[in-house]
């Protein structure tokens, strides 16, 4: 992956993050395990993923409310990746590939005394992956790109051990139904061309696991 591109990543792992000027925000880094399934309907083929997930999390929460807002953007790397067509499967090398994801949503927040709280969203997120391999037939690098639309429902568990520090751990579950694809990416059972982004028919569902930690501001 360029500079250019990493530096993107970056900044649109930090977009997430704003100030508000009253009530509770919560900051948080999170390390988790995600696992994206992945089917392209028409084909009868489809994938699925493992990896390590990071993520950058925010919480706003009125004192006055139980309603607030919460936003998240999250950077996945899969490790562990199966494809499968009809009943034959295959293991595929993924090691320069990469799912963004930016979520923002309404937030309930359930308050269990003054040092824990448990946030419950569920929103829109936007799907941005990418993919660098090298192509042995043509000994050239292959580039493909894809974005795509979902819903993300994340819940989680805040402990404040202290006034500013806090732990968060949970769990979030994503419903991806729109999927667009650009550019060349060939396996053993798929192979994708095109220069525009083009639409195919697709759904995904994904489930993460995290612990983070974050401070906390009023």
């Amino acid at each position: 992956m360029s500079n250019f591109k990493r530096l993107a990543a970056v900044l649109a792992l930090l977009s997430g993050l704003a100030v508000f000027s009253y009530g509770e925000t919560y900051y948080s880094f999170s390390v988790g395990v995600l696992r994206l399934s992945e089917i392209f309907t028409k084909e009868d083929y489809g994938r699925t993923l493992t990896g390590a997930n990071i993520s950058f999390a925010f919480l706003y929460a009125p004192e006055e409310s139980p309603w607030g807002v919460f936003s998240q953007t999250s950077l996945f790397t899969p490790s562990l990746t199966t494809e499968w067509k009809g009943t034959q499967m295959n293991t595929l090398d993924y090691s320069e590939a990469w799912d963004l994801r930016i979520s923002a949503a309404p937030a309930y927040t359930f308050r269990l005394g003054k040092k824990t709280k448990i946030p419950v969203s569920c929103g829109p997120v936007l799907i941005v992956d990418w993919d660098n391999y090298w192509d042995e037939q043509t000994s050239t690098n292959k580039y493909y790109e894809a974005w795509g639309m979902g819903m993300l429902l994340d819940g989680s568990f805040i402990i404040s051990p202290e006034k500013r520090f806090f732990i968060r751990s949970g769990i979030s579950y994503g419903f991806d139904f729109l999927h667009t694809e650009r550019g060349k990416q060939k396996s053993k059972y798929r192979a994708a061309s095109g220069v525009r982004l083009a639409a195919v028919p697709y759904v995904a569902s994904s489930l993460s696991v995290f612990l983070g930690i974050g401070l906390s501001f009023d």
